[in-house]
């Protein structure tokens, strides 16, 4: 097994010019990765509350 990956191959998944199932298993591993880092830097950027806010509308919150 060869222990090389494609960089190349990785960036035009990640880019959406590419189909992921088309990568070995490596290269899917590290597209895996940078596609959870991009979901908690995306999701620490959401504030929904300040959002509604913003547009004066009432947030409820879950009173369990």
């Amino acid at each position: 097994m060869s222990t090389q990956v494609s960089h190349r191959q990785i960036a035009r998944v990640l880019g959406g010019a590419e189909s992921y199932d088309w990568l070995r298993e490596r290269e899917q591993a590290i597209v895996r990765e940078e596609w959870a880092s991009r979901i908690l830097a995306l999701r620490s950027e959401l504030d929904y509350v300040a959002r509604f806010a913003a547009r004066r509308r009432v947030v409820l919150r879950d009173r369990r």
